[in-house]
């Protein structure tokens, strides 16, 4: 499948097309269409091929060699650490999870706080998500 045919795939998975020669403009729809379609545009094509390059989860080494090549452990392990220090049960549950986790989820509430009290956005936390996944 080429990644144009994963990407309206990701954003229409029932809808029959044929992806001719992986160029948008030549890509064919079977009818009958959705009432409500229109043709995506490219945008919406990458955007879906970047959100299934996101994996949804990393072995925990993976995380962690992609936090020290980016230089970001530091700063995740002192966020941990302040967590950690507050005594509640959060601060115990991101200790415990730091130093016990096996994976890692992309979208794991508490991995989403560290990074966000980290001073990452949301795309920096996909970007350690990619770069570890590719040492697999």
């Amino acid at each position: 499948m080429t990644p144009l045919a994963k990407g309206i795939n990701a954003l229409w998975p029932t809808l029959n097309f044929a992806d001719v020669d992986g160029n948008l403009a030549n890509v064919r729809y079977d009818e009958p269409l959705p009432e409500s379609f229109t043709p995506p545009t490219q945008a919406q094509i990458d955007e879906a091929l970047y959100r299934l390059s996101i994996p949804a989860s990393v072995s925990a080494g993976d995380f962690m060699r992609a936090l020290i090549e980016l230089g970001w452990y530091d700063s995740v392990v002192s966020t941990i650490e302040n967590l950690r220090s507050t005594n509640t049960d959060q601060g115990k549950l991101a200790g415990v999870l730091w130093d016990r986790a096996t994976k890692f989820l992309r979208n794991d509430p508490l991995l989403i706080q560290v990074g966000t009290l980290t001073g990452k956005s949301s795309v920096d936390l996909d970007a350690i998500f990619i770069k570890a996944a590719s040492y697999e």
